[in-house]
């Protein structure tokens, strides 16, 4: 899951277009990004940026 805060009132239609070109290539490649999980951090408020991750076999 992936959540995008965007401030419109910075970013130009190019910035957007960018974006969705960005997360268009990664949903179709989607299968070779390996699934990652959390070995510390869980409980961080902003874990994404500190938590240390390891990848696991796609299912």
């Amino acid at each position: 899951m992936v959540r995008f805060a965007i401030d419109r009132s910075r970013l130009t239609q190019e910035h957007l277009d960018y974006v969705i070109a960005a997360v268009k290539a990664l949903y179709e490649d989607r299968e070779s990004i390996p699934n990652m999980r959390i070995l510390w951090g869980h409980k961080l408020p902003m874990r994404h940026f500190h938590a240390f991750l390891e990848p696991y076999p796609n299912k």
